[in-house]
């Protein structure tokens, strides 16, 4: 319990994330909570975007849904998750030659510079173990994004009144939602992850719980309909509503002849589309090792499809079904409307903690920074409980005795009743007893996160200050800093650079920040090839904010 206690405080899984995903035909959310160690739907939220083409929506149209999905479903969320695009991502499987997370995480973009054909300056990477490290090698799955498509993807959830805490990939994310459903999968049972949407398809193939595939296919279900549009001479929209309406991926026994026409068009498609599900079969199939698919799971809008489940068993000689018929999260609607929103799902059991496949490139110059991020939930509570217990020692002196006493059990019940509601598996407790425990966990917070709560005299935190000295080192200067130390009025910074020289630049950039009242660089010495150097500047009192 004390365990699940503390993961909760220190953000390790919010109460209420919201998993958002961007689409061509309108925005999906899904909101989630924990009970216990199962995740259960509280809500999953459409935002239609009205088309008339097969075009893409503008920026503009993206952000104007998600700001009308909030506003329509008055949605409330402790965390958001957003999926950036697979076929706007580099993903390369390497192996990294020693074990170890962190260690991984210190060298990941060294590993991806000769795999990307950017400048590694350019890109944000992070990566997925695919496997367990075994014999000093980590396989792992680097994904890698374009700086300027990250701030893009930003940028329209910001307008549209979103800042996501975490930006996973649409890829694994679905992979996310399957491993949560399929619980302890065999290790050698292999599935295909297939979702269909309007301008293309993610392939996921999963291998027990190892990701050995994610592949974006340039077919989706707005192919099939201007196959329709064309076969029928109808416009788009029609042809959408026709496809929607009577569209089926089988012909029947008995189809009337307008539909047998429709489904004549819709042919190539689908074969198309099963044409490059195969191939990608076939590109790793010497990891396969005579692995038969055992089953394809399909999600997305286009899955909607009349008939394609059947299609899809016939096509691989499996099981097919949807997604979100595999193991119901508690609280899911129909298919009808879960399976569109399968990606969605999959980044509300990241925003949850139940992720296999933790991947977030909120990372560098895009890490996120509301409030005081996973810190301000838990000292929120701290503070309600703490303020609850002043207002029962403030009756004492209000009114009489009796009414003291009766105030005091309310006071004490409501009291009592917040804590159960944060800490459901924690033991009975007094109002006292809480009181105790609290400032204990505003102690260890305190010593925690002194980047947080470590304030200058001037209230400007270590956090503003180490952003202060980012900024205003010249980004064409390289200084390897090898110690930093943010006191209440001075800071202390030392490291190697390539020439003396740029020592004085540091302090002549840092002494145009209104946040010091002196800078100086008292030493600089040699060492091996580089320059060792040590700065020392004084915190202005008034530092402007």
């Amino acid at each position: 319990m004390k365990a699940r206690i503390m993961e909760w405080l220190s953000g390790g899984g919010a109460r209420m994330p919201l998993g958002i995903d961007l689409g061509t035909n309108g925005i999906k959310a899904v909101s989630m909570r924990r009970k216990g160690r199962r995740a259960v739907i509280t809500g999953v939220y459409t935002a239609a975007i009205p088309r008339e083409t097969a075009a893409r929506p503008s920026l503009e149209a993206l952000s104007a849904a998600v700001a009308a999905l909030l506003k329509e479903h008055r949605i409330r969320a402790d965390r958001f998750v957003s999926a950036f695009p697979l076929y706007s991502a580099l993903v390369r499987n390497t192996v990294v030659p020693f074990r170890g997370t962190s260690k991984i995480r210190q060298v990941i973009r060294f590993q991806a510079e000769p795999l990307i054909p950017f400048p590694i300056e350019e890109v944000l990477v992070d990566f997925h173990e695919t496997r367990a490290a075994e014999e000093n090698r980590t396989p792992v799955l680097i994904i890698a994004a374009k700086k300027e498509l990250v701030a893009r993807h930003l940028q329209i959830l910001a307008d549209g009144g979103v800042d996501p805490e975490i930006v996973g990939l649409d890829a694994l994310a679905l992979a996310n939602n399957y491993l949560l459903r399929a619980g302890d999968v065999p290790a050698d049972e292999l599935a295909m992850l297939v979702d269909i949407g309007a301008t293309k398809t993610l392939l996921v193939i999963v291998r027990g719980t190892t990701v050995l595939l994610a592949r974006n296919i340039n077919v989706g279900g707005d192919d099939v309909t201007e196959a329709i549009q064309n076969e029928c001479t109808l416009d788009f929209s029609a042809a959408e509503a026709l496809k929607r309406e009577r569209g089926g991926a089988l012909p029947g026994a008995d189809t009337p002849p307008a539909e047998a026409r429709m489904q004549k068009a819709i042919n190539p498609v689908l074969t198309r589309l099963n044409r490059e599900i195969d191939r990608s079969l076939r590109s790793i199939s010497a990891t396969l090792t005579g692995s038969e698919v055992s089953r394809v799971l399909l999600s997305g809008g286009g899955a909607l499809l009349r008939g394609s489940r059947e299609l899809f068993a016939k096509e691989f000689n499996c099981r097919a079904d949807y997604l979100s018929s595999l193991s119901p999260f508690a609280g899911s609607p129909p298919d009808e409307e879960m399976c569109p929103a399968a990606v969605a799902a999959g980044l509300a059991v990241q925003g949850l903690g139940f992720e296999k496949a933790q991947v977030n490139l909120r990372r560098e110059e895009f890490s996120w920074g509301g409030g005081l991020g996973r810190a301000g939930r838990p000292l929120a509570v701290a503070a309600l409980l703490l303020l609850l217990l002043a207002g029962v020692a403030g009756w004492r002196f209000a009114a009489s005795f009796t009414a003291v006493r009766q105030e005091h059990a309310a006071l004490a019940g409501e009291l009592e009743r917040i804590y159960r509601k944060t800490f459901p598996d924690g033991p009975a407790v007094g109002p006292a007893a809480v009181a105790d425990e609290m400032e204990k966990r505003i102690r260890q917070y305190r010593e925690a996160h002194k980047s947080f709560f470590s304030l200058a005299p001037t209230g400007v935190s270590s956090l503003e200050i180490l952003r202060e000295i980012s900024e205003r080192i010249p980004p064409d200067l390289k200084a390897w800093v090898t110690d930093l130390t943010i006191g209440q009025e001075e800071v202390e910074m030392t490291g190697l650079i390539d020439n003396a020289g740029d020592a004085d630049k540091i302090k002549m950039a840092l002494k145009t920040s209104p946040y010091f009242e002196s800078v100086d660089v008292p030493s600089t010495t040699a060492s091996g090839a580089k320059q060792k150097f040590k700065l020392m500047a004084t915190i202005r009192k008034a530092a402007a904010r």
